[in-house]
């Protein structure tokens, strides 16, 4: 389907391209965001189809900060959003848009959803974000930390701003209670200022945040030596305070953050794969596009091989990993091939080469013309770490265990080298430049991740835990859009926008099927239902 018809004269100007995700669900109320150059477009989409009106309910300006920057990526459109993120800031939802000029701006999904269900947009007149600043340049890599109420962004200043909200009551990182307490008797977002300067903010000083929370502070995390696109928060009960954050710059360094004690220990996806004899043959293997932390608790137990991995498959003990590449020959209607490439002979079945040649296409969002990773020694001793890490690198996803990354006794690492890629026509080779995996989703209570590309495709993978060994891994479930897609045309021939997820309408507090909307940039969206049936996950 279009969210606009081809003909419509209210359809918007092309969008910002080779960007990170522009789209967004709610996970309470029925409302869909598309980011679409200084605009937020805003629908409802209907039940059960997702189908989107013709028109939005309403389209929101960006407004300006009044100290941004000149535009990274496109100067003549500097305010233009390159990635949104809906996520929980204590008690409130809410949606954080980062923009080229380094403006960042949070509005609330309930001041969206009560304002809507007036019928009208008169609600837009007095609409202010609750919070808007300035990181100085263009802004990359959200997170949101829901206990702690704690907003990052990565700028291409190869730095992380985070802001922390002020909690009513003392708070300690190493409080017992966690912060789920302090969170539920915190101000309510809405009565907060609705526009906090930069001057209102109170940077922490060389040792991290202040554990008193009871007013707003600011840390900035240094040590980067390249832009930022991807950073995470381990939001779970493991980690109440957001004692950890977690960045990948596009050298492919990831580093983790205790921003508490402003202390930080760097890691190398590629010097952690060295060391642990695990070389992945893909030449831009250190160029980092999305790092992702996911809850222990999140992986399935399974009792088999081809279970756990999606074939029938052992260990490496002498790599100690698990390639798990060749499952995707099991992967249900899938195809390697464009729906644009010729029709191939059935000895093609898996023709990928996996020997890809190194690429340096990094000018939208990297700085980088080095041919070598950097590799940085710890700046600490390690401790154990309460979250597995999920790295992507250009092609190919890894999965860390907490123990490998805290430098005890390793896990097996899992790795996929090139999950999206296809045979790409010649007429179609300009998809090549936007071959990044830098869109990652998650439904940790269904074991759930969601990797996608904006070369137009989208990987569903299960969280797995083999029993009888205890070690995690994932598997490859499916690979969206479906063959039977392509084969019908309905596959749009154009980058793919965004990907969002959020709970079938109706679903109440624990919802068992979830939507799945691509958007791509000439305005179609396809949509799905996914659920899961003990280990298998649907598709509708």
């Amino acid at each position: 389907m279009l969210i606009f018809e081809r003909s419509s004269d209210d359809r918007p100007r092309p969008p910002e391209m080779l960007r990170s995700n522009l789209t967004a669900l709610s996970q309470y109320y029925n409302l869909y965001f598309v980011a679409i150059g200084t605009d937020l477009y805003v629908y409802k989409p209907q039940f059960l189809s997702q189908r989107l009106h013709a028109q939005p309910d309403c389209v929101i300006p960006l407004p300006l900060s009044g100290a941004q920057q000149p535009g990274y990526n496109n100067p003549n459109n500097p305010h233009a959003a390159t990635h949104i993120v809906v996520g929980d800031l204590g008690d409130e939802e809410i949606l954080v848009c980062a923009c080229d000029d380094g403006d960042v701006i949070a509005l609330t999904t309930r001041s969206l959803a009560t304002g809507l269900e007036a019928g009208t947009t008169e609600f837009l007149s007095t609409l202010r974000p609750f919070f808007h600043c300035n990181v100085r340049m263009s802004a990359w890599g959200i997170a949101i930390h829901k206990e702690a109420r704690l907003i990052a962004v990565s700028a291409n200043t190869y730095e992380i701003t985070v802001f922390a909200f002020a909690l009513r009551q003392e708070h300690s990182p190493d409080s017992p209670q966690g912060s789920r307490q302090d969170s539920n008797v915190a101000e309510d977002i809405e009565d907060e200022i609705f526009r906090r300067a930069e001057n209102h903010w109170q940077e922490a000083g060389p040792a991290g945040l202040n554990p008193d929370r009871s007013r707003d502070q600011v840390v900035i995390l240094r040590g980067h030596p390249c832009n930022i696109p991807s950073i995470s928060f381990c939001n779970t009960e493991d980690d109440p305070t957001g004692r950890y954050l977690i960045s990948m710059d596009i050298e492919g360094v990831v580093v983790v953050w205790r921003i508490f004690e402003g202390i930080y220990q760097y890691y190398t996806s590629l010097r952690v794969a060295q060391e642990h004899g695990i070389l992945i043959p893909d030449n831009a293997v250190w160029h980092g596009w999305n790092v992702l932390c996911l809850n222990p608790r999140s992986f399935l137990p399974l009792k088999t091989q081809f279970e756990t991995l999606g074939f029938n498959a052992t260990l490496d003990y002498d790599k100690f990993s698990w390639d798990i590449t060749r499952s995707q020959e099991n992967v249900t209607d899938s195809s390697m091939w464009h729906p644009r490439s010729a029709v191939p002979t059935p000895a093609s079945r898996f023709p990928l080469h996996l020997e890809a040649p190194a690429r340096n296409v990094y000018d939208d969002n990297g700085t980088t013309n080095s041919s070598t990773p950097q590799t940085i020694s710890p700046a600490i001793r390690p401790t154990p770490l309460p979250f597995f890490l999920l790295t992507c690198s250009t092609t190919s996803p890894t999965l860390w265990s907490p123990s490998t990354l805290s430098g005890g006794t390793p896990n097996p690492a899992t790795f996929f080298r090139h999950m999206l890629d296809q045979h790409i026509p010649a007429s179609h080779d300009w998809l090549h430049s936007f071959n990044r995996l830098n869109m990652s989703l998650q439904i940790p209570t269904l074991g759930i991740v969601i990797l996608a590309s904006p070369m137009g495709r989208v990987a569903l993978l299960s969280l797995t835990r083999l029993r009888r060994t205890n070690n995690c891994a994932f598997r490859l479930d499916w690979l969206l859009p479906t063959k039977s897609q392509e084969d019908r045309g309905e596959r749009p021939e154009v980058p793919l926008l965004g990907v969002a997820v959020g709970p079938v309408q109706g679903s109440g507090a624990e919802p068992k099927k979830w939507r799945l909307m691509l958007t791509y940039s000439d305005y179609s969206v396809l949509s799905y239902e996914i659920g899961r049936e003990g280990e298998e996950v649907l598709i509708f």
